[in-house]
C-alpha cells in the first residue's frame, strides 16, 4: 500500500477528534501530532518533495517525525519558494 499523507492527515485528525470528544485527551493529542506530521508531508509533496513509488520521501531528512519534521518543512518551504515565499511563511509563524 502506497503512503498517502493527505489521507493519513485526515484520518488521524478525525480519529483524534473522536477521542477528544470522549475526553481521552492523551490519545487524541498523539493522533493530532501524527496528523500534523502527515499534513506537513502532504504539503511538502504538493510542493514537489520527491517520493519513491510507494510514496515514501526519498530524502532521509523528510522521513522524520515531530518535532524534526517541522524544521525539515521550514527548510523545504524556504528552498522551494525562494525569498518571497519564505518571507510570507516567516511572517505568519514564529519559531
Amino acid at each position: 500500500m502506497a503512503a498517502d499523507f493527505r489521507d493519513a492527515w485526515m484520518r488521524h485528525k478525525e480519529d483524534g477528534d473522536l477521542l477528544y470528544k470522549k475526553k481521552r485527551w492523551a490519545n487524541a493529542d498523539h493522533l493530532y501530532g501524527l496528523a500534523v506530521e502527515c499534513g506537513l508531508k502532504a504539503v511538502m509533496q504538493a510542493l514537489g518533495m520527491a517520493v519513491n513509488p510507494t510514496g515514501v520521501p526519498v530524502s532521509r531528512q523528510h522521513r522524520v517525525h515531530l518535532p524534526d519534521i517541522w524544521y525539515a518543512f521550514h527548510a523545504f518551504v524556504y528552498r522551494s519558494s525562494g525569498s518571497s515565499g519564505a518571507s510570507l511563511f516567516e511572517s505568519s509563524v514564529s519559531l
